[in-house]
């Protein structure tokens, strides 16, 4: 199943291309904030994210058929995507932690400049996970979904 990351990756990136190119623009925002174009870009969005979860699935479904994957690999294939999501959620728990004994530690020795630039340096830390991991998880969950869907329906 050598193949599994690079697809992932193509997901990813397509993903990412997607949101960034409609849904995170002031365009978009603006169109959300105001009552009048609301209900429209909403059922804009809607019909964007169907077309791309329709076009995935079947990039999905040609890849194992091309690569006559059975239902056993399949499993195996939501397991890998499991097992990668919850050590991508175990990261941001080890960064809160770290973070509030690191910022304990300085507060203890009674320094209130280190303990301060702590506490700064673990908000823009959980802050980029937060942006930039937190999107990969996301992705990550949105792909699975999409297998399973494949799973079942075939």
């Amino acid at each position: 199943m050598d193949w599994l990351p690079s697809l992932i990756k193509k997901y990813i990136d397509a993903r990412e291309k997607q949101v960034n190119q409609r849904l995170f623009t002031f365009k978009s925002w603006n169109n959300r904030s105001k009552s009048k174009t609301r209900n429209k870009e909403i059922e804009y969005l809607f019909e964007l994210e169907i077309s791309f979860n329709q076009e995935w699935i079947k990039v999905i479904e040609t890849e194992f058929s091309n690569r006559n994957v059975n239902e056993i690999q399949k499993k195996e294939i939501l397991l890998i995507i499991n097992n990668h999501l919850l050590k991508q959620k175990s990261r941001g728990l080890f960064l809160i932690i770290a973070g509030a004994l690191l910022a304990l530690i300085f507060k203890i020795l009674g320094s209130d400049v280190l303990f301060s630039i702590t506490l700064m340096g673990g908000v823009i830390l959980l802050l980029g996970e937060r942006m930039f991991i937190g999107d990969i998880s996301n992705s990550l969950e949105e792909f699975k979904n999409l297998v399973e869907y494949t799973v079942n329906e075939t």
